[in-house]
């Protein structure tokens, strides 16, 4: 048998204790970031998970959310909601929506809408989510504006984002749907006044369009046949509840030829 001297004993003891130190001290630290991805999770899973509202065709509706900001959402529109710690973000999805802030500096609100980022303190503006452009309108206060280009493949890159756009009150800017700044100009405030009221305005508008937001409104639903037909322009204020005032003034046009089918009433010009 061989025996181990003092000194070797010693080393032996330093060595056991250390070996057992480091096995606590490794025990309380994976615990600790046990508990901390368990808080991690929680938190952002909590965060992740976004409140949605929406409404139907032909349905509006006042939202108030928790930190007092009120969204006022148009027919067929939907957003998602996220209210954090350091900001506050709203998506929106679909549709169109006026959104009057609650002032909070220390969270800004952000509006983000494909690749149209809007930024706001305290203040009112309206953001309108169309297929090939996204509208924002500036009521009161000031916004800034933010666009991502995307590239080819229809991705979003972080090193693309151009230079934010500030708007005032009484202005507008557009943002195509591939995140290129169009237009930057004179806000038409009636027309935010008027959808609330149920009315639209339509200036030298395309057929196309105008047919596309009545049909946001309504269950029976307008076709236009032919490219010539949809570029035709057209002005006036109806009722949005009313297609068949619309119906009734393109009746007036020689040219045009219209043809219901159930649910669906097709407009035809030459």
């Amino acid at each position: 048998m061989k025996w181990l001297d003092e000194e070797s004993i010693a080393i032996s003891r330093r060595f056991d204790v250390r070996q057992r130190m480091q096995r606590a001290v490794h025990s309380r630290i994976s615990g600790a970031i046990a508990v901390l991805a368990v808080a991690l999770a929680s938190y952002f899973g909590f965060h992740d998970s976004a409140v949605q509202y929406r409404t139907a065709v032909g349905e509006q509706r006042i939202v108030k959310l928790p930190d007092g900001s009120i969204v006022t959402l148009n027919t067929r529109s939907q957003i998602k909601v996220r209210l954090e710690k350091e900001q506050r973000i709203v998506e929106l999805t679909d549709g169109e929506a006026l959104f009057e802030v609650a002032h909070d500096v220390h969270r800004p609100f952000r509006v983000l809408a494909g690749a149209t980022s809007v930024r706001a303190v305290g203040t009112q503006f309206d953001v309108n989510r169309a297929p090939s452009l996204t509208t924002v309108a500036v009521v009161q206060g000031v916004v800034e504006v933010t666009s991502t280009p995307l590239n080819r493949a229809g991705d979003a890159n972080a090193r693309n984002v151009q230079p934010p756009e500030r708007v005032v009150a009484g202005e507008q800017a557009q943002v195509s749907a591939q995140g290129e700044l169009l237009q930057h100009s004179l806000a038409e405030i009636d027309r935010i006044v008027a959808w609330r009221e149920r009315r639209l305005i339509f200036r030298n508008e395309r057929l196309a369009a105008i047919a596309a937001e009545f049909n946001r409104y309504n269950e029976k639903q307008l076709v236009i046949a032919g490219t010539a037909t949809s570029d035709r322009l057209v002005s006036g204020v109806f009722d949005a509840d009313n297609p068949s005032a619309l119906i009734a003034f393109l009746e007036r046009d020689p040219q045009l030829s219209i043809e219901s089918r159930g649910k669906t009433i097709v407009i035809r010009g030459p």
